[in-house]
């Protein structure tokens, strides 16, 4: 019997022993390995009870180089990260919703997909230069998030990095990244201000779509706006597209309700479906000549346009472009214009005015659909640089350049 006990309490102390190792046991860490050799570690979790981490710099004599599996740690508060980490891993830190305080070290070269996915309670974060690429969903629906600094030399950011963050007030892109891609600021609609610096090449779909955006300059160097990209910003109320921005895809500002000041690139040659459609605070628009086709429903429902001017070189526009358009008075028609589609001016009940820049012959040859009603009942004045002799409408451009009728 007292041998059993002996071995008994031998049995306990052992379990207690190794318990105690187990519990005074910080992280867990797994090998990286390059060319068969040990060339660092990575950290695979600690202690998920803990609210403040830090991170050690080595073990076993070697760098930690990537840090993850802390998906979920709820009571993490504070996280170190010594300035050997190479990698931030996918969704290392998704899910913890206490942590506050984290600095990425200039040692960081990537920021791994789902990173900080839903850290509810992260407040500002600054992205150094160091980082080149930012993963998809990096940060998404982090919506205590107020401050994001993204350093000069940050290349690529993922889709959807900054998706939900609804607290972020405002962001400057760098030249350093070439395509800001698809709904990476999705749903911020805190975000006021956004700088998008000139280098940044294509803005993807919905990447700032129900932003809180007042007042917007896409740079020159910008190439293409991609569908939705801006739609539904209903704060919006000055837009500049500097030239050089060749391409607007469709819906790309549509519902921009507050839109009023709008100025175009020179240097447009696409303007596709529903592209401003619903913006129903802007007032006055200017075609440039560059754009020689204005595609279906473009400007539909622009409710409180009240005059056109579409440059020469402008030859055709789509159907339903200026579609319930009923504060629309006066439009601007070059002669290079050969045809307007169904229902165009359909529902432009104030239209009365219609400024041809050819003679009418030139009007009466062009191609109007139909449908076109309010347009077609028009008071048409076609244009002369002198005073005619005969009764018609005419007019020409006094020497202010504004619009005078002879």
């Amino acid at each position: 019997m007292k041998k059993v006990w002996i071995l008994v309490s031998v049995l306990v102390i052992f379990l207690l022993i190794s318990c105690k190792e187990e519990e005074s046991k910080e992280f867990w860490y797994g090998e990286i390995i390059e060319n068969n050799e040990i060339v660092g570690y990575e950290i695979l979790g600690a202690n998920p009870n803990a609210e403040q981490v830090t991170i050690p710099e080595k073990y076993k004599g070697l760098p930690i180089i990537t840090v993850g599996y802390f998906s979920g740690y709820n009571v993490l508060t504070d996280i170190t990260i010594p300035d050997c980490v190479k990698n931030i891993g996918d969704g290392a830190f998704s899910n913890c919703i206490s942590l506050k305080n984290i600095t990425i070290p200039d040692s960081v070269e990537q920021i791994g997909r789902n990173s900080f996915n839903r850290c509810e309670s992260l407040e500002s974060i600054i992205i150094p230069s160091s980082v080149k690429s930012v993963g998809e969903y990096a940060f998404a629906d982090c919506i205590g998030l107020t401050n994001v600094t993204i350093s000069e030399g940050v290349e690529q950011i993922g889709e959807s990095a900054f998706e939900g963050c609804s607290s972020l007030a405002s962001i400057k892109i760098p030249s350093s990244v070439i395509h800001i891609e698809k709904r990476t600021f999705y749903k911020c609609e805190s975000l006021a201000s956004i700088t998008i610096s000139k280098g940044v090449h294509q803005i993807g779909e919905y990447a700032f779509n129900e932003c809180g955006v007042t007042s917007l300059i896409i740079p020159s160097s910008v190439e293409k706006i991609k569908e939705n990209a801006f739609g539904y910003c209903d704060k919006l109320t000055s837009l500049t597209i500097s030239d050089g921005v060749r391409n607007i895809e469709e819906c790309a500002f549509a519902s921009c309700s507050s839109l009023v000041d709008l100025t175009i690139s020179s240097t447009l040659v696409s303007l596709e479906e529903s592209a401003f459609a619903n913006c129903s605070s802007l007032i006055s628009l200017h075609i440039p000549s560059s754009l020689k086709y204005i595609w279906d429903s473009a400007f539909n429902a622009c409710s409180s346009l009240t005059d056109i001017v579409f440059s020469e070189g402008v030859e055709s526009i789509g159907d339903n472009a200026f579609y319930a358009c009923g504060s629309l008075n006066s439009i601007i028609i070059p002669k290079s214009m050969k045809s307007i589609g169904f229902n165009n001016f359909y529902s432009c009940n104030s239209l009365d005015k219609v400024y041809y820049a050819g003679s009418i012959e030139g009007w009466y040859a062009l191609d109007i659909d139909s449908s076109n009603i309010e347009l077609l009942d028009a008071v048409v004045y076609c244009y002369s640089y002198v005073e005619p002799s005969d009764s018609g409408h005419y007019w020409h451009y006094d020497i202010n350049g504004n619009i005078a009728e002879w």
